[in-house]
């Protein structure tokens, strides 16, 4: 990786070398896919001084906190689990509204992925570990270890016998994918291998003959074993679904019942699907042995490869990825199957960095990171009934925003379009409003955004003052440098000038260059 990034950089080849501009334009983009948030001043000037210093850096963002929580939202839109449209009836939950709650179960498995990354364990420990992730909502809740008192996420284990397979025995995986009586766990089999090994049932073609009644339980039962067309599938699926008959409910619709695991019902197979618990041809002895046969599954490794890159690339994979693919996923099994390796690597190639053609595409920016990257410049969390407004849907605006509901919207958005720029316009003015607010109240010195000015400036008292702080500004928010006299500046004091015009208002004047440089198209563009 350190020749690829030399070459990438221009070390290598001094005639190549890479402008101030450029390195910068990289830094912000590794820095938006694996944290979420802009470049710092130190940083911005670290790769100005040095391109390659992008390589050190890189390696420093995928250990750091906001990678990790970045990485569980990268990871809904693999699981489509953190909803709040889960249709199931929370009976004795003790919430009075369970949508929060349930947007909390959906990140029990994304929580695991993360948790995976920050303690640097094999990819596998996704299907075998003897843990999950909780938070004090699920600890109160769930049969899990929780000691009193204790708050956010956190590692633990549950008490009611589940087998140690991951994500494979969250309830947060199926309270998402519940099932019937008719359907016995098949659409949570393909869940499992749509998520963990790439392959989608639900892509095969098929043709059903045109006399079979599908409203005829019975009749469909005998097409599945016996109808070539039907065969082709349930021969593979089946398998999968006996598996998972622990978590079959009597009650398809309480999450009371789905609380605990339900060892007494893993034999259910027999007369439900009549398929022996398998997975890839093989039978197993049920869901104790499903993880570690996932784990030694061929396709399991390049899956895991193939969707960080399709993450990271904002594309599906091509058949031209084919090569890339194949030198990822050796340097992901040679390194330990490391997440944290995999993501720097991918963030560092030139086909995702923007270095392979001379006008690299912008990419959009997702909705959680547009959160977060508005709050570590203004301090300001956008969030509805304790909810993060750009991370959930029905309190929220995380669809509109351009992000994947789970449900109803399964895809992200790759391009903006009229509510994604409706939803920035009101974040910005709700960010910029409370940051001007809040730091009126602050010494320069405790401020994030505005240290060279005491909100009492005008052109007429002290012109220079304001220009700089507007250029310290357009560097914050856009990543960008601009002489304190160039046009952007000129454009800023314009714009500040018109709205002081108004009423005589500072710090309303000051609210609006805010709000216009988070509206500006390249913070949402990067």
């Amino acid at each position: 990786m350190v020749g690829l990034l030399l070459t990438l950089v221009g070390c290598a080849d001094p005639a190549a070398e890479v402008s101030p501009q450029e390195a910068v334009r990289r830094l912000v983009r590794v820095s938006l896919d694996l944290r979420g948030v802009r470049p710092t001043e130190a940083e911005i000037e670290q790769v100005e001084a040095d391109p390659a210093a992008i390589e050190a850096l890189t390696a420093e963002f995928v250990t750091d906190e906001r990678f990790f929580a970045h990485l569980v939202q990268l990871y809904q839109e693999i699981y489509l689990s953190e909803t709040e449209g889960i249709d199931l009836r929370p009976s004795n939950v003790p919430y009075d509204d369970a949508k929060p709650y349930y947007w909390l179960v959906g990140q029990e498995p994304l929580q695991i992925v993360g948790q995976v990354a920050r303690e640097d364990l094999p990819y596998t420990e996704v299907v075998t570990g003897d843990w999950t992730m909780a938070e004090e909502h699920l600890g109160e809740t769930f049969p899990v270890e929780w000691p009193e008192g204790q708050t956010g996420w956190h590692k633990t284990r549950y008490t009611d016998g589940r087998p140690a397979v991951g994500v494979l025995a969250a309830n947060g995986l199926w309270w998402r994918y519940t099932t019937t009586e008719a359907n016995a766990n098949r659409r949570r089999a393909n869940a499992l291998s749509r998520i963990l090994v790439c392959h989608n049932y639900l892509d095969r073609p098929i043709v059903f003959a045109a006399d079979i009644p599908l409203t005829d339980d019975a009749a469909v039962r005998d097409a599945i074993s016996n109808d070539p067309t039907c065969v082709g599938c349930h021969s593979s699926l089946d398998p999968i679904a006996s598996n998972l008959f622990g978590f079959y409910w009597s009650n398809f619709t309480s999450a009371t019942e789905g609380l605990t695991y339900h060892e007494e019902k893993e034999t259910m197979w027999g007369s439900l699907v009549g398929a022996h618990p398998g997975w890839a041809g093989r039978e197993i002895s049920g869901l104790s042995e499903l993880g570690p046969a996932i784990a030694a599954d061929p396709r399991f490794v390049p899956c895991a490869v193939s969707q960080a890159w399709s993450l990271m690339a904002r594309r599906k994979v091509t058949p031209e990825d084919a090569a890339t693919l194949e030198t990822l996923t050796d340097d992901f099994v040679t390194g330990g199957l490391k997440l944290r390796t995999l993501y720097r690597d991918i963030a560092l190639h030139p086909n995702v960095l923007g270095t392979d053609t001379e006008n690299p595409e912008a990419r959009l920016l997702r909705p959680d990171a547009i959160g977060t990257a508005v709050e570590q410049l203004t301090g300001f969390a956008w969030e509805v009934e304790g909810l993060p407004v750009l991370q959930s849907d029905v309190k929220g605006l995380r669809g509109l925003a351009g992000g994947v509901e789970g449900v109803l919207i399964k895809q992200p958005a790759l391009r903006p379009s009229s509510t994604i720029l409706l939803v920035m316009e009101l974040l910005a003015a709700e960010s910029s409003a409370y940051a001007v607010t809040t730091e009126q109240a602050l010494p320069a010195a405790e401020r994030r955004l505005f240290t060279g000015i005491d909100f009492t400036e005008t052109p007429a008292s002290d012109e220079t003052a304001m220009r700089e702080q507007m250029q310290s500004l357009y560097l914050r928010i856009l990543s960008r440098r601009t002489e304190v006299d160039g046009p952007e500046v000129n454009a800023l004091m314009e714009l500040w000038s018109s709205l002081h015009d108004i009423d005589g208002d500072i710090p309303g004047a000051w609210r609006g260059v805010l709000d216009a440089l988070f509206r500006d198209p390249t913070f949402l563009l990067y």
